[in-house]
């Protein structure tokens, strides 16, 4: 199966209530979305799609972000991510907002996050590992992530209004 062309993101969902995750999520699945993408650090999205996620996981392809840089933190950001999703297995498991190279440098040192990380795939866990950002540094940072490991997805911003203006 393929993931469909539109995504949903669920940052939006982190403060609102049952109800209307509910009815955002199912109204995303009547449309044909098939891809959700939420992250530990969103509020309470994932405990709001756990329920939508239990009942159609088979058919979703299912995506979330961790911003702990320690291997243990991470792994227990993880466990919780699958107890509040409702589910045995994520998809993608993306380091989130590395977003500068002391920071990377942090992710990838003795005890840092990748260890978790490569784990969980090794372990059948997640299927795919990522990494995401947001700065107009994110894509240099990015560049110098896949030097260092063979990530599954890089989530980078090429955003026009990021970048300073030339005066």
């Amino acid at each position: 199966d393929q993931t469909s062309v539109l995504v949903y993101g669920a940052a939006a969902l982190g403060d609102v209530t049952q109800e209307i995750a509910d009815a955002s999520l199912a109204q995303a699945i009547a449309a044909g979305i098939n891809h959700f993408d939420t992250a530990a650090s969103y509020g309470d999205a994932e405990e709001r799609m756990g329920s939508t996620m239990e009942r159609v996981r088979d058919q979703v392809f299912l995506a979330t972000k961790s911003t702990q840089r320690r291997a243990e933190a991470a792994w227990r950001e993880l466990n919780r991510s699958l107890e509040l999703l409702h589910t045995d297995h994520i998809d993608l498991w993306q380091v989130h907002a590395v977003c500068d190279l002391p920071e990377l440098d942090t992710v990838f040192a003795p005890g840092g996050a990748i260890e978790a990380f490569v784990r969980a795939k090794d372990e059948g866990i997640v299927s795919w590992i990522g990494i995401t950002g947001h700065t107009e540094r994110a894509p240099i940072v990015h560049a110098e992530a896949l030097r260092r490991h063979d990530f599954d997805s890089v989530l980078t911003p090429v955003n026009y209004h990021l970048y300073p203006a030339d005066d």
